[in-house]
């Protein structure tokens, strides 16, 4: 099992983290949630994409030429 430290959590997680299940404690209050790595994973995903579509939207001509 591997961790990742957060500044407010921690998520204990399997190497591939897919199909796992992942472990995220709060660090202040102990609180621990358990799901699935996938839907992690397409949680994140989601955000990414999201983030990268507002840039797009964003974004001005010479932005969409890379100039």
């Amino acid at each position: 099992m591997h961790t990742f430290e957060g500044k407010t959590i921690r998520i204990h997680h399997d190497h591939d983290v897919k199909g796992g299940e992942c472990i995220i404690l709060e660090k202040e209050s102990g609180n621990e949630i358990r799901c699935n790595g996938d839907d992690l994973l397409d949680f994140i995903a989601l955000y990414i994409k999201n983030k990268k579509i507002s840039k797009l939207e964003m974004a001005n001509t010479d932005d969409l030429f890379e100039i």
